[in-house]
């Protein structure tokens, strides 16, 4: 059934290592060792007459001892009976108990609903299920709540309704009754939406704590490294775990084929070649794997035309594709009736197959998959894991991964072996990010926020402030909770509360921590979102005059209204754009206050620290079909035949804070070293050691902008950093013991097998420098900080010198140039005058700020002196 021999022979395809995993027979054990309820007992009886699987039985004894648990058995292990079995022992020995069961994602939530509707059926219990997440109405909630003793949801909905309307009668009985919360793939809280959902989770039992109750966890993952400590973090809590040891369960045979495309041939068309065999000649279905947005709508898209050049027939009929597709496309960031059009037809098993990101890696039984292909080595064994899981449920099954040829994926085709011998993904977790601790500060601690409405305070005494002992907060965040209270918010921290006002639980949702652009179709009369997308994320899909790809349909980018986060598009031609890019634009913040922690390994300098980064997009380049279009610079003009595309300025960038390394060496100043060469290296290298996901890490080359002794100005570095606003410190890992000898061992690998062409001698040898400097013992370095100013008299404050430029952080960090420096009545404080130069316009010529919201660029910003008296500008006396 599954030999795609002749495909390969046609298109020349090479097969560079195939793995066949074994099936597992099933060993079932009897629950006569856990003493259980007839009504649980009834549902195991009918639900599994041979038994229980031994990390199942182990799980829910552990849970009658009044232990949180956790299964971290393999995917398609049968991990969810031990929630049923649980939920049903709750429900069983008190009649009040309500249970709240979390799902990462809408979909496998819809899925679980009726699964544990199922269940409470099966044990005899009259108890109502019900599910609250996105797509459920305001208006039918409370009474969900009301009916329901189990209630299925999102992280989301809970952070953004749940608790935000704590002051309501039927959310307080619930919390008052909860007993037991279930949250399934804590593998995937992780990153951004892992470190918001950690304080989620602590706000959930303050507010229970509050009405005078507690519950126990009951958790599953298939792939976790180093869960105990992961679980620590995400919930606060020690938890005992079922590993792996303790999986009985069955498991179908798996045949791995690591396969390899025609190299001089286009890689997309290569592809969609493959996935158009698998949906027209194999007898299976397909689910396959790729790591963007991007890729998904791009691939799926080709799949579903008939002519690249083909125009659009009627500007004016909206049509609904995936009602009617073959193959899918499944991403985040689909609009309800989308992401449900998608949902039902894959579950009722009448498509050939689905593209899909990361988004399908996680628990939904979607039936009659047989084949998954991973476009691209996925980037941890926990990725493969997950995605080589959602086949072989049913019968025996096929993966393919293609290699496609990057840095990464060369070096484990040269190393086959290494495939099924990587580490499990990182927990990426960091509860110290200021962001993130200050986005539930306001939703907790602000006045009339959910402290106030747990304790019913109408009329609350910002004093009033004491947070619950029994739950284990991370570091500074009872203190910032404590500012916010009293209104002495870090000014860092006050455009966040400006935008969050009173509803921070919508503001901010728990998986970015910025707000996201919405993307709506405006073309005549008609109105419709399409979806909706980060900061990031709009600068590789929907910068202005981007065509941008929504469920197979390409729309063009005509307005950003970046104010408004909103996007506006209208329906296009099935043309392909991509950005120009500039070189993102490093600025360390290497003063004492800034740096972390400054390690030399012999010649290699290696500093964490604060960093503002910029990412600048000036222009579009365009595909019609075969036909590669002038490239566009900003801002457009009549002559650039882009009708209604409005765009005033020379770049559409983003400059955000975070952290960390830059690393400093001679060798990188060679003339001839390729230095994006040698940075690809030690990103790849890194992530090899430390497998974190690739959207949360970023990195690049620069120069130096000020003198920092003894590397001077002009200095060239290379940057690995945390593409988080706030930084989740994942980059500052490389400075760890042992984690740079073992990059070394990685980088000359990667380089002998994964460049189209030779690296240059010049850049070998710099990367053979670096490798052995990294052998070295690590020595704390000590450097001469970027000149500070020191005020001669009292009277004079250092502000930035007119003709140059800050950041308006008030104003999403937008370049702002100093025109006037002077004391604001007003403002009652030193107040800057002055325009945003990127904009080409002459509105807003004219902008005041107070001092505190135009924050220097390092190494870019001039300096000068402020005299309070005289009014005067005056040199900079530096020390």
């Amino acid at each position: 059934m599954f030999a795609f021999g002749d495909f390969y022979e046609e298109r020349g395809w090479t097969v560079v290592h195939q793995y066949d995993q074994p099936g597992r027979s099933p060993q079932r054990f009897s629950t006569e060792i856990v003493e259980l309820s007839e009504v649980t007992q009834k549902y195991v009886t009918k639900q599994f007459p041979s038994g229980l699987y031994r990390h199942q039985m182990e799980a829910v004894r552990q849970f009658t001892k009044g232990d949180h648990v956790c299964l971290n058995t393999g995917t398609a292990s049968g991990k969810s009976a031990a929630f049923y079995c649980s939920g049903i022992e709750t429900l069983a020995k008190e009649p009040k108990a309500r249970i709240l069961a979390i799902y990462p994602m809408k979909a496998l939530a819809a899925e679980q609903e009726d699964r544990w509707r199922e269940a409470i059926r099966q044990s005899g219990l009259t108890v109502q299920v019900g599910r609250i997440d996105g797509s459920v109405s305001r208006s039918m909630r409370n009474q969900l709540l009301t009916e329901c003793r189990v209630v299925v949801a999102t992280p989301d909905v809970v952070h953004a309704w749940f608790l935000y309307n704590l002051a309501e009668l039927p959310i307080r009985r619930f919390l008052s009754h909860l007993k037991l919360v279930v949250v399934d793939e804590v593998h995937a809280y992780t990153g951004v939406f892992g470190s918001n959902a950690a304080f989620l989770f602590r706000r959930l039992a303050h507010a229970c704590d509050s009405l005078g109750t507690q519950y126990q966890y009951v958790c599953a993952s298939a792939t976790i490294r180093d869960p105990a400590n992961h679980l620590r973090q995400l919930f606060g809590e020690p938890f005992t775990l079922i590993g792996e040891n303790s999986d009985t369960s069955p498991r179908y045979p798996v045949t791995i084929e690591m396969v390899s495309p025609p190299k001089d041939n286009d890689f997309l068309t290569e592809t969609t070649a493959l996935l158009k065999y698998l949906s027209t000649q194999s007898r299976g279905r397909f689910i396959a794997f790729v790591d963007g947005r991007r890729q998904t709508e791009m691939i799926t898209s080709i799949l579903a035309r008939n002519d690249t050049d083909e125009p659009i027939a009627d500007p004016d009929q909206f049509i609904r594709p995936l009602e009617h597709l073959d193959i899918l496309p499944y991403r985040a960031g689909y609009e309800e009736q989308d992401r449900l059009t998608i949902q039902n037809r894959l579950s009722g098993g009448g498509v050939r197959g689905v593209v899909c990101t990361s988004a399908l890696e996680l628990g939904m039984d979607l039936p009659h998959l047989d084949v998954a292909v991973l476009i691209g080595v996925p980037a941890s064994n926990t990725n493969f894991i997950q995605r080589m899981g959602r086949i072989g449920r049913h019968g025996p099954g096929h993966v393919i991964v293609v290699n496609s040829y990057g840095v990464y994926d060369q070096a484990v085709f040269r190393n086959p072996e290494l495939l099924m011998n990587r580490p499990l993904a990182e927990s990426a977790l960091y509860l110290e990010n200021p962001r993130i601790q200050y986005i539930h500060a306001l939703c907790l601690a602000r006045l009339g926020g959910e402290y106030d409405s747990a304790l019913r305070q109408t009329d609350p005494d910002p004093s009033n402030y004491e947070p619950s002992q029994q739950v284990e907060w991370p570091p500074g965040f009872v203190e910032l909770c404590r500012q916010e209270r009293m209104g002495q918010v870090p000014k860092d921290l006050q455009p966040m509360k400006s935008e969050a006002g009173d509803q921070p639980n919508t503001t901010y949702p728990l998986r970015d921590v910025e707000t996201q652009f919405e993307v709506e179709l405006v073309q005549g009369p008609h109105r419709e979102r399409l979806g909706s997308l980060s900061h990031a994320q709009v600068l590789r899909e929907a910068y202005p005059g981007a065509v941008y790809y929504y469920a197979t349909q390409p729309y063009r980018v005509y307005r950003i209204l970046t104010k408004e986060k909103r996007i506006q598009v209208r329906r296009e031609s099935r043309y392909f754009t991509s950005p120009m890019r500039r070189p993102t634009m490093v600025f360390p913040g290497l003063s004492e206050d800034q740096v972390y922690q400054a390690l030399s390994f012999g010649s290699l300098v290696g500093i964490e620290a604060d960093l503002q980064i910029n990412e600048t997009v000036y222009g579009v380049r365009e595909r019609r079909g075969s036909k590669e279009m002038e490239p566009i610079e900003y801002p457009f003009s009549p002559a650039h035949g882009l009708a209604n595309v409005y765009f005033d300025r020379d770049r559409f960038s983003r400059t955000y804070f975070t952290t960390g390394v830059t690393l400093f060496h001679p060798a990188f100043d060679g003339d001839k070293v390729e230095m994006e060469a040698l940075a690809r290296l030690v990103y790849e290298a890194f992530l090899l050691v430390l497998p974190f996901e690739r959207r949360d890490l970023g990195f690049a080359v620069d120069r130096l902008r000020q003198d920092n002794l003894p590397m001077q100005r002009g200095s060239r570095f290379i940057c690995i950093y945390d593409e988080t606003y706030g930084s989740l410190r994942l980059s500052g890992r490389i400075l760890e013991d042992g984690v740079l000898v073992k990059m070394g061992r990685h980088m000359q690998n990667l380089a002998e097998a994964s460049f189209d062409e030779p690296l240059r001698d010049e850049t070998w040898e710099a990367m053979l420098r670096l490798v052995e400097d990294a052998r070295n013992s690590a020595v704390p370095y000590g450097f001469l900080p970027s000149p500070q100013s020191t005020p001669s008299k009292n009277q004079r404050v250092k502000v930035i010198r007119p003709g140059s430029v800050g950041l308006a952080v008030r104003n999403n960090n937008e370049w702002f140039k100093v025109e006037n420096v002077f004391f604001s009545p007003r403002f009652g404080t030193i107040a800057y005058r002055g325009s945003y130069p990127e904009r080409m316009s002459s509105e807003d010529v004219a902008i005041t700020w107070p001092q505190d919201a135009i924050v220097e660029i390092p190494g870019v910003t001039e300096f000068a002196e402020y005299d309070l008296e005289t009014g005067e500008i005056l040199e900079l006396d530096r020390v």
